[in-house]
């Protein structure tokens, strides 16, 4: 994978689905990807702004419902979650520990707070909103805007697992 530009943005999700999805990944692939409160960090980016320069052969599309509009993109080969893509939203959030720590942004949101597995404060003072925040809206439809409203999946994942 390759990114260009910078990304749209860093959050880490505490929804519903993330936690699951988590505790499915670690249990399946042997591949943490949630913190210790249940968050799942991504580092966000257009769609139009992402390539997969070799190995599309070995992604495959995890949904916990086959109706589901997400895809939790995983490498087969090895078992690594890679990016998560939904259909109607004009980026795509990639898994933070699959983008180089050097370029690698701090959180800047904790969104979903409402479902974390663990109440109460966070020390590492970043803002925490029980959904979306005003401020991840705006910037939703201005990316969706700036990409040409395209919003369909990446279409170099071929199946699903």
């Amino acid at each position: 994978m390759s990114a260009s530009g910078r990304p749209s943005g860093a959050t880490i999700c505490h929804c519903a689905e993330c936690q699951t999805a988590a505790m499915i990944f670690e249990r399946r692939f042997n591949a943490p990807v949630a913190d210790s409160e249940g968050g799942t960090f991504h580092v966000l980016w257009r769609k139009d702004r992402l390539t997969c320069q070799s190995g599309s052969d070995k992604l495959a599309a995890h949904k916990l419902d086959p109706k589901s509009p997400t895809d939790r993109v995983i490498a087969t080969c090895c078992g690594t979650p890679m990016y998560l893509d939904r259909k109607g939203r004009p980026w795509v959030g990639v898994f933070a520990d699959r983008v180089p720590e050097q370029a690698r942004p701090d959180p800047e949101l904790r969104v979903y707070a409402k479902d974390r597995v663990e109440a109460g404060q966070h020390a590492d003072g970043v803002r925490t909103y029980p959904g979306y925040s005003r401020r991840m809206l705006f910037r939703r439809w201005h990316a969706i805007w700036r990409s040409g409203f395209e919003t369909d999946h990446m279409g170099f994942v071929a199946r699903d697992i």
